[in-house]
């Protein structure tokens, strides 16, 4: 027999308590990494500029624990590398 067991993809995400589409969310966050204006993004998409910056929030802070919890080094021997969140 089959699994009928169904499950979302934002189970277990940061986005799971959200409202929003998953097309608007990936929306943002695209237009968040091509550095558009949180005014900009809030005008494209119809959304709160506040609640823009509290989602850039929330995928800065994410992925500063990612890189937290990662024990992948980044870099190498005599490689300086520099991490700039553009969010």
């Amino acid at each position: 027999p089959k699994c009928k067991k169904t499950t979302s993809i934002r189970t277990g995400s940061f986005f799971s308590k959200s409202k929003l589409n998953l097309n608007t969310i990936a929306s943002i966050i695209y237009f968040l990494m091509a550095d558009v204006l949180h005014k900009t993004i809030a005008e494209l998409t119809n959304i709160d500029e506040h609640s823009i910056g509290d989602i850039s929030n929330l995928l800065r802070e994410a992925m500063g624990q990612r890189l937290i919890m990662d024990d992948e080094k980044l870099g190498g021997e005599n490689i300086i590398v520099q991490v700039y969140f553009f969010i």
